[in-house]
Formats: structure tokens, sequence, C-alpha cells
């Protein structure tokens, strides 16, 4: 009878694991270009990417770019100031030069059962307006 418990017990571990894997996998981010860096700043403090793209990209989210032959340039940190299809990122590895291809890790959020998405969002944007 123990055995039989235990081999059961085994299995739904087994199964917890494999549902926890499967997801994981569905969450894992996607790279997706973004557009361009439209501008960096003479200090090399911060960019100014010109976005391509129609989807949010969150305060804090990764920005890498890329030089035309490919090659890795630098790491962004997204700030909260934006303007239209523009995004500011605070440059935290690297330097980045006008051109470059800006490249951003893209998680969907999916809503919960009461329709907010998992940070607790309703889908409306909080974005600030260069002036």
């Amino acid at each position: 009878m123990q055995r039989m418990l235990a081999r059961k017990l085994q299995k739904q571990q087994k199964d917890a694991r494999s549902s926890a894997e499967t997801m994981q996998d569905a969450i894992n981010p996607m790279r997706l270009p973004m557009g361009s860096v439209h501008m960096v700043d003479p200090n090399g403090a911060f960019a100014l990417i010109k976005s391509t793209r129609n989807f949010p990209v969150q305060e804090g989210a990764e920005i890498v770019t890329f030089s035309a032959d490919g090659t890795e340039t630098s790491t962004l940190i997204v700030s909260p100031v934006r303007k239209g299809e523009f995004v500011t990122a605070d440059v935290s590895q690297g330097s980045p030069r006008v051109g470059d291809r800006a490249v951003t890790n893209y998680v969907p959020q999916q809503p919960n059962s009461d329709g907010l998405s998992s940070t607790g969002e309703s889908g409306g944007s909080d974005i600030q307006v260069l002036e």
C-alpha cells in the first residue's frame, strides 16, 4: 500500500513539474525588433529610440542595440519619458550609435480572470509626454 501511495505521489510531483515547465515556456519573452537609435546623448547617458512597433514598451524593459553588421553595441533600460513613436532609454552598458537597430524582449501579458494583467493594470497606459 505504501509503495502504491509513493508511486502516486511521485507521479503527481512529476506532473506538477511538467505543468510548471509548460507554463514557463508559454511566458518566455520573444525578441522583437522595435526600431532604431534616432539620437544619442552627447554624454552617452541615454538614447532616443524611434519605435516602429505598436506595442507598449514598459518602463524598465531592456533594449539591446545592434550595428548594421549584427554586432551588439549596447544595452539600454527604458525610461518613463516618451513622446509619440519615440522612447527614451538610459544606457546600461556599451555605446549605442545613431542608426543601430533596437531589439526588445516582449512578453504578452495575459489577463487574469478579473480582466487585469498579471501586473494589476487594466491595459491603460501612463505615458509621459516630453514638452
